[in-house]
Formats: C-alpha cells, sequence, structure tokens
C-alpha cells in the first residue's frame, strides 16, 4: 500500500517546521514538500500531485484560500486541510466552499491533525482511479423524532437543485422506518438494498438507473422495503455507497436514522457537514445535548458540525440565547414554524421550496441552501430582493426601484 503523499503550504516557519517534524514520524504518511510562498506551493502541488495539501488561510479571498480552490479544481481527489488563526462561520464556510475537507484552528493541534490524516489513510476511494466528481456530503441527523429531519434534508436537496449547483442525489439511510419517497410522493421501483446489491457492478455513471425521479429535479434513493434487507445491509456497504454517490452527485444529502448505529457512524465520519436539527422544547435540547457530547467524544470540528433550529419562535418560553451559553453551540439556521404549510406540502410531495405560493418557510429554506453552498451574506438574501408581493413579480419591479 503506498503511502499517504503530503505538501505543507505555510508561511509561518516555526509551524511549517513543527508540522513537518510531526508528519515524518507518523506511518504510512511521506512528506514530498513545502513551501512558504503559495506560487511555489501551487507549482510543488501541481508537479507532485499529492494526497493531501495542509494551507494556511488567512482570510476570505487571500492567496491561500485561492490555492485551495485551484488546487480543488485541478486535483478533486487531493484532500484539502486549511488551518487559519480565525474561527470565523463565514471563513470556514468558505473554505469548505472551495473544496476543503478539514479546517484546523491555529496553532494547530497535532493531534486532531493525526486524526484528519488518519481518516484519509482509512478511506478506500484513495486507492481508486483518480479523476472524477467528489460531491459535497450533507447529512441530517437527530437523536429524537419528530423535529423535522426528513422534512429539512428533503427541501434541502430540492432548493439545492433549484439554485443550479450540479446535480443532487438524496439517500434515505433510515433504513427501517425511512420517509423520504413517501414525503416526496415517490414510488420508487429500486431501493438502497438493491443499488447494494449490485455495488461491484455499478459504476458513477449508471447510479442514476436505480434512483426515482422527482419534479424537483433531485434524484432519490430510497429505503428498502422490508426489515430483513434493512438489516442487511452492512457498515462497509454503506460506507461504499455514498462513496459511489460522491463520484456521481455535486451534491449528496443523507436522511439518517435517530441513534448511533454503526451504519450512520459511517455516514456521520464521511460527511463533509453534519447538520443536527433540534427544536427549542426541552426532550429535544436535552438530546442535542448528548449528540454534541457525543460528537465533541468523536473529535468531531466544529466546521463539520452545524446546530439547525426547526419551528424557531422568538417568542417561546425558552430562550435561544441561554441554550446557545448552556450547550455551548452557535446556530447555524434557524427555520420558522410553519407547521400547516410543511404539512401541506409532504401530503401533495412538494417541497415548501419549490411550491407555488411563496411562503416565509420557503424563502428560509432557499436562504439556508445559498449558505449551505458558500455564497456571500450577500448572495443569500439576493433572490429574494425584488419580490414585493404579486405585483411584484408580475412587472418584475424591485424595491430599490
Amino acid at each position: 500500500m503506498s503511502n499517504l503523499r503530503i505538501i505543507v503550504v505555510d508561511s509561518d516557519e516555526v509551524t511549517r517546521r513543527a508540522i513537518l517534524a510531526h508528519l515524518s514520524v507518523l506511518p504510512g504518511v511521506e512528506v514530498v514538500g513545502d513551501a512558504a510562498d503559495t506560487a511555489i506551493g501551487h507549482r510543488m502541488i501541481r508537479q507532485n500531485r499529492p494526497d493531501v495539501v495542509l494551507i494556511e488561510v488567512g482570510g476570505m479571498d487571500d492567496s491561500g484560500m485561492r490555492l485551495a480552490a485551484d488546487v480543488h479544481g485541478e486535483m478533486p481527489r487531493t484532500a484539502i486541510f486549511v488551518s487559519s488563526p480565525h474561527k470565523n462561520p463565514d471563513l470556514i464556510l468558505k473554505a469548505m466552499s472551495a473544496g476543503a475537507k478539514e479546517f484546523l484552528l491555529r496553532p494547530i493541534e497535532l493531534h486532531i491533525l493525526t486524526k484528519s490524516i488518519e481518516k484519509i489513510l482509512r478511506d478506500p476511494s484513495r486507492h481508486e482511479g483518480a479523476g472524477g466528481r467528489k460531491g459535497r456530503l450533507l447529512t441530517f441527523f437527530s437523536n429524537k423524532g419528530g423535529v423535522g429531519t426528513t422534512t429539512l434534508a428533503t427541501n434541502t436537496a430540492a432548493g439545492l437543485a433549484k439554485e443550479g449547483l450540479g446535480p443532487v442525489g438524496l439517500v434515505d439511510f433510515d433504513l427501517q422506518l425511512g420517509n423520504v419517497a413517501s414525503f416526496l410522493n415517490l414510488s420508487p421501483s429500486y431501493t438502497v438494498y438493491d443499488l447494494v446489491s449490485q455495488l461491484d457492478k455499478v459504476t458513477p455513471e449508471a447510479v442514476d438507473g436505480f434512483l426515482a425521479k422527482h419534479e424537483s429535479g433531485i434524484s432519490v434513493l430510497a429505503e428498502p422495503k422490508t426489515p430483513a434487507e434493512a438489516e442487511s445491509i452492512t457498515p462497509s456497504q454503506t460506507t461504499r455507497t455514498i462513496e459511489l454517490f460522491r463520484s456521481a452527485y455535486s451534491y449528496v444529502v443523507v436522511d439518517t436514522p435517530k441513534g448511533f448505529d454503526e451504519r450512520t457512524l459511517e455516514i456521520l465520519d464521511c460527511s463533509d457537514e453534519i447538520f443536527i436539527v433540534s427544536e427549542l422544547s426541552l426532550p429535544a435540547l436535552r438530546n442535542l445535548k448528548k449528540c454534541l457530547d457525543v460528537f465533541r467524544d468523536l473529535q468531531y470540528s466544529e466546521a463539520r458540525v452545524r446546530v439547525v433550529i426547526n419551528r424557531y419562535d422568538p417568542k417561546g418560553i425558552i430562550r435561544l440565547e441561554e441554550v446557545q451559553q448552556s450547550l455551548r453551540f452557535e446556530p447555524f439556521w434557524k427555520f420558522p414554524n410553519d407547521f400547516l404549510r410543511i404539512m401541506s406540502g409532504i401530503n401533495t410531495g412538494t417541497p415548501v421550496v419549490i411550491g407555488a405560493e411563496e411562503s416565509e418557510i420557503g424563502r428560509s429554506i432557499q436562504q439556508f441552501c445559498r449558505k449551505v453552498a458558500g455564497k456571500s451574506a450577500e448572495e443569500v438574501v439576493a433572490g429574494e430582493k425584488g419580490r414585493s408581493g404579486v405585483l411584484g413579480r408580475l412587472f418584475g419591479k424591485s424595491r430599490e426601484e
């Protein structure tokens, strides 16, 4: 088995030397170059085509961020780690949008760097042929039922497709009790079980043939038809299925069951971003605390774990600010409460983001999708400017006019 080849691009000599010294003693790792300058580093990366590059990033559009985006575009199978002293959510999202697989806070904790590298070493896909798409894996998870995880997964997939961000695949990995197909009013011919049964034969180009097509433009892989079929799917098959999807779609959205079984942990380990869905109720918040504790024990980086609050009511009894301080998290997004409209969408199989009637919840989910895609704060709300009701839509007048 070949060594993991790494290049380090970091302007701080002390940090760079410390990283190089640490990497030099890790088994299965080979440092093939280092540079203080991004231009020199870029040339070195192009010449050596490493498995991993570690890049220092100082700001939203500095040379390090541009280098990360260039490397991702030229070598999509190269894993990009970025390090920055700034724990800014927008900066983290920008880095992930540029192709970063890991975001490391400076000063870099070497044991966290080691875990990130070990994850790459364990990834079976790195031994496969180079080239091809490496889609972003977005996982929706909650360890409590009834908080809207499936609703947000289906609407996010539809919203990303609406943004025109490339092909979007939606996978129901709640293998026993999944409802993705039901929420979208689909009657699929094939399921996760059917695809898994053919894993050794299916290529990325052939995946789409196993999926049901929804009017929103997303391709959906439904849950197995029987409990026996669900139980037959192994954690290893789960990982291989996810990687196959990432080779076929620009975005892969996954709905998961309510618990930490082996298959779910495999998905969470592979995910670029994990959206923990909760609401401001005592049972949900107790479960959120347990979930956050588990993720911290697993040493998942804060750049990957996003808390989203569903059915948010700013006038509710439980204050979000107090919950944030107690549980130590910053909400990535707050979705307004519109139970009747959501249920109407579920009953018709039409996600609210593509519904004919505009709504606050539909706009919120679409803006969430733009933020997930790495768009700026101005771009997140840009799609809503100029929509001043029926007359605004009819005559195309913007509010600024």
